[in-house]
This record gives C-alpha cells, structure tokens and sequence, in this order.
C-alpha cells in the first residue's frame, strides 16, 4: 500500500496484470490485509476478479502460495508474482517459454549492472538455474530474481505441509 506518484505500489502491479490479459488474482495477504481489502475490494475498477487468502502467521511466500492453492483448488498452470516489486515483462511470452521448457517451475530473471545488493542467480548453459549466491558480492552484473513466476500445479506437492519459510 505504499504510495507511489499518488497511488499504492499495488495498483501497478494490478494495471500490470490487466493490461496482460489476467482477470482473476488471488492475493496472498496477512499483516493489514484489512487496508488492502477495502482500497482494493473485488478488483473490478482493475478489470480483474480479485479473491483473497488470508494467512494467519508469517509463512513465507512457499507456505503463502501453499496455503492458497489448497484453498481455491488450482488445478492448473498458474503465475505468481512478489507484491513488493515490479518488473516489466511480457507475460504471454513468459508462458510460452515456461511450457516449451517443460519444467515444473520458470522463473523471470533481470539482469542488474551491479548485484551486489541481491541475490544472484547462477544459470548453466541450457538456462536452468544452479544456485543463488546472497547479497554482498562484487558490484557485478549479474541475473536477479524478477519476483515473477509460472508453476505447474504439481510444484506444490513439494511443499512441505505448513511449510513456514520459502523453499530454498
């Protein structure tokens, strides 16, 4: 809800989704869900349909995701996406590069001029992720996490069960 040019970081991230083509949005919501809910409501001024899961306690975005999944039965591919960052991307062709692939998970990726204040992703030559290096390394270029996903539905059986902190 923080403000940006006079309106929530949030509606960025929403007009974003709209203008994709996205109409339905499951927010993951917790610590003052109550001020997102009656800013935002249903979603419609956004073209979207906007449901919500409510956490009880700090469960990481893996619990998070988890934990709205099992409520709403996502039985099918789904994006995610971080609620504190934006990266602009095409959506579309995300999609289309995540099922070509054929993997259970895609990630977007940036690429930044100096790293060092995230952590990096390392990639192998085919671009499938190896490793995450954290913060503090050489002001380098280097690929971040964009805070955009795609996963197929069975990723989520490899979530542990009121799993409390993110998958590493």
């Amino acid at each position: 809800m923080a403000p940006i040019n006079g309106q929530p970081f949030l509606a960025y991230l929403l007009n974003s989704l709209s203008r994709s083509g996205f109409r339905k949005v499951i927010l993951c919501v917790g610590y003052r869900s109550d001020q997102i809910q009656r800013w935002l409501g249903d979603g419609i001024r956004f073209g979207l349909s906007v449901s919500y899961s409510h956490g009880t306690q700090a469960m990481g975005t893996a619990g998070a995701l988890q934990l709205a999944f099992s409520r709403y039965g996502l039985a099918r591919r789904f994006f995610a996406m971080n609620g504190d960052s934006i990266l602009q991307l095409d959506f579309h062709s995300m999609y289309r590069e995540h099922v070509r692939a054929g993997t259970l998970a895609t990630m977007a990726l940036a690429c930044v001029d100096d790293s060092s204040r995230y952590r990096t992703v390392d990639l192998d030559d085919k671009g499938l992720v190896t490793s995450f290096k954290e913060k503090g390394g050489l002001p380098v270029a280097g690929y971040v996490n964009g805070g955009v996903y795609v996963f197929e539905p069975t990723v989520m059986d490899l979530v542990p069960s009121g799993r409390l902190e993110p998958v590493s």
